[in-house]
């Protein structure tokens, strides 16, 4: 009887450890898996950013300047036209795809996230010929990009930069007291300090994830006629 006790008792202690870190093994897949969710999630948000911007057309007011062609930006927004052309008869319009596209990311609170949009609107028609749209159409096209970005207080989604020295060194045009640039200073528009932090998963246990990085706006097309 006290043998079939002592056995009884070292099995249950066995169990208990095999139990506790089969429990503990969950927990942490659990959290690996939130983890390579949320960092994928930042490298999409990141990826359709970048795309984006780097397409940023030409201002047809500077001149011989290469300006980006940014009507406004924020900390959590900018509009700017961009070569996204995403609508039907792109492939057998070509007047039409000289023009660029009206692009709109916006940062709106859902709850204690973010979403990030994506709004695209094609040149429009006018008379015999196209003109890029200052507002939205019937082909205007918008898509959740993602809704499990964290905002945060200290740091800006977009920061949005001006090379201010010869060394090309680059100062902020926006600041957490001043979130939207000048309009004065659009014009100036250089890049953007990214700033994506995705947690799309509260109870896996996994902190959130953050990627920054720097996106330069080459601003190498030029609308036609310009």
């Amino acid at each position: 009887m006290i043998e079939a006790m002592i056995t009884a008792l070292i099995l249950g202690v066995v169990l208990a450890t095999v139990f506790t870190a089969m429990a503990s093994l969950q927990r942490v897949q659990a959290s690996t898996e939130a983890r390579l969710a949320n960092l994928e999630e930042a490298r999409i948000v990141t990826s359709v950013l970048t795309r984006d911007l780097r397409t940023a057309a030409k201002d047809p007011t500077s001149g011989s300047t290469p300006r980006a062609w940014v009507t406004a930006a924020s900390s959590t927004a900018i509009t700017f036209y961009g070569y996204v052309n995403t609508y039907a008869d792109l492939p057998t319009n070509a007047a039409r795809a000289a023009f660029p596209s009206r692009i709109t990311l916006t940062l709106s609170t859902v709850g204690t996230r973010q979403r990030l949009t994506e709004t695209l609107t094609p040149p429009v028609a006018s008379g015999s010929t196209w003109v890029v749209a200052t507002t939205t159409s019937s082909e205007t096209k918008t898509r959740i990009v993602s809704e499990s970005i964290l905002p945060s207080s200290s740091t800006l989604f977009f920061t949005w930069l001006t090379a201010t020295a010869a060394d090309g060194s680059e100062g902020a045009l926006n600041s957490t007291a001043t979130p939207t640039v000048a309009a004065a200073d659009l014009g100036s528009i250089a890049a953007v300090a990214l700033n994506v932090t995705i947690k799309r998963q509260v109870s896996a246990g996994a902190s959130e994830t953050t990627l920054k990085t720097e996106v330069r706006m080459p601003n190498v097309t030029v609308r036609p006629g310009d």
